[in-house]
């Protein structure tokens, strides 16, 4: 990152896919083997409906979300569909947690992430058996979740809203995400965006721009 040290000043990241592993699959698999017809319709990398959207901006409760979901399956029990929910969240490599130790020497670093109150939960009890969760946090100077901020991404609001709200300018801000149109947004507001895909790390762009 040596081109850019005395421009940027700021790093955003995403959480999933990009310092923790998600398999999107998981998730939709386990809902079919609950019952439910063509998951992948209903919630994938690329597509989310509506309902899944409402819950990741937090107008939707954890109770409303797991009966809304119950009503796809004959027997499903609230347990078992929010295990089924968890099921994409996968590990959090010690790898990368030493790179973010390194770059929060030179860099502010923040977190930017669409999630909900059940991920949430559950990413907290991988992220605290891996490295504990205050170590993690430490790592941030701020942290924005969708469901606490109402807004989610790629809408441009919630990255005026972590831009004001930490006073960060776009032109010294590198943001990180594995969805091509959260960094097609970030682009167009001034943000140098990466878009991070499959078999590549986070110091492979930091360290080749």
């Amino acid at each position: 990152m040596e081109k850019a040290q005395e421009k940027i000043k700021n790093i955003i990241f995403d959480l999933g896919g990009v310092l923790l592993n998600i398999d999107y699959d998981k998730t939709v698999e386990a809902f079919r083997a609950l019952g439910m017809a063509d998951p992948e319709q209903a919630f994938s990398k690329e597509v989310q409906a509506g309902f899944f959207q409402e819950f990741e901006k937090g107008f939707i409760s954890e109770t409303v979300f797991v009966s809304e979901i119950n009503k796809e399956f004959k027997d499903a029990s609230p347990q078992e569909i929010m295990d089924a929910w968890c099921a994409l969240l996968g590990d959090f490599p010690n790898q990368r947690f030493e790179y973010l130790k390194k770059l929060s020497k030179s860099y502010r670093l923040f977190l930017l992430s669409n999630t909900n109150i059940i991920h949430l939960k559950a990413f907290e009890k991988i992220i605290d058996k891996a490295i504990g969760w205050n170590n993690f946090l430490l790592l941030f100077e701020g942290i924005g979740y969708s469901h606490e901020l109402n807004m989610r991404k790629p809408n441009a609001d919630i990255f005026m809203k972590m831009m004001d709200k930490y006073n960060l300018q776009p032109a010294e801000t590198c943001f990180i995400d594995d969805t091509d149109v959260h960094v097609a947004t970030a682009n167009s507001l001034g943000i140098t965006a990466f878009h991070l895909t499959n078999g590549k790390e986070i110091w492979d762009i930091l360290e080749g721009f």
